[in-house]
């Protein structure tokens, strides 16, 4: 290997060495432990090192770099966009408590209309009080999960 530039400061090396692996050069950095142990000033700084092959485009990437100006130290930047919620859900218990018994409320009549429907015709219902809350429970779960899932632009209509 062979040594392409020195550095006193260790920063500098892992910029350039992450620069020459980007390009996809082989690189090492030569004396990098006794930088951070304080000693890299004394003996020399650290040595960003290429094969022998990629000597020359390491040193045309590195000097492409030289005019690159880093960042100013009052340099603001740009604001990000606030993000936003894409599914907005019931925000309240309140919320969350209306649309429960909505959704049960709403199973249980339409059982309740099948339920009209099949007597009319000369059909039996048997239905039993757990049978209903089994009905009930699961309706309000499926609003609450319906509700989840596609909310009312998130806007709630004040009821």
């Amino acid at each position: 290997m062979v040594t392409v530039r020195q550095y006193i400061n260790l920063s500098e090396a892992e910029l350039d060495k992450t620069l020459l692996e980007e390009a996809g050069i082989p690189v090492f950095l030569a004396d990098e432990n006794s930088m951070s142990l304080g000693y890299g000033g004394v003996l020399g700084g650290v040595r960003l090192q290429v094969e022998d092959t990629d000597l020359d485009r390491a040193r045309r990437i590195l000097d492409e770099r030289e005019g690159v100006t880093p960042l100013p130290d009052d340099f603001v930047p740009p604001e990000e966009p606030p993000v936003i919620d894409p599914t907005p859900a019931p925000r309240t218990k309140d919320e969350w408590i209306d649309t429960f018994f909505w959704g049960g409320a709403v199973l249980l009549s339409a059982f309740a209309i099948v339920a009209l429907v099949t007597l009319v015709v000369g059909g039996f219902v048997f239905a039993t009080l757990g049978g209903l809350a089994v009905i009930f429970l699961l309706g309000g779960l499926a609003a609450l999960l319906v509700r989840f899932i596609f909310p009312k632009d998130g806007k709630d209509s004040e009821k």
